[in-house]
């Protein structure tokens, strides 16, 4: 799928038909409750396909999280940062 969703479309597995935004928002770890704002589904389309998937971004998070905890740590011979572990930062 690209950006400007005309060069080529995601094609239902079983049905004769291309894959709805909401399914390619799934795919990419949406929640189907997330808002595509928009009145075509080219624009929907465009959306998710500039977007960084949620569990993407949550793992360069967590990730980046522990790093920054880390040299905190290591710095100020203290956890810093909290643990990565830590309920507060938790993403439901």
């Amino acid at each position: 799928m690209t950006t400007s969703g005309s060069a080529c479309s995601a094609l239902h597995p079983k049905q004769n038909r291309r894959l709805s935004a909401l399914e390619v928002a799934r795919a990419q770890g949406f929640p189907d409750n997330f808002a595509l704002v928009g009145s075509s589904r080219r624009v929907r389309l465009k959306q998710v396909g500039n977007a960084v998937p949620p569990p993407l971004a949550e793992a360069l998070g967590w990730e980046l999280h522990r790093v920054l905890a880390t040299a905190v740590s290591a710095a100020s011979g203290s956890q810093g940062l909290g643990s990565c572990n830590d309920k507060r930062f938790e993403i439901s």
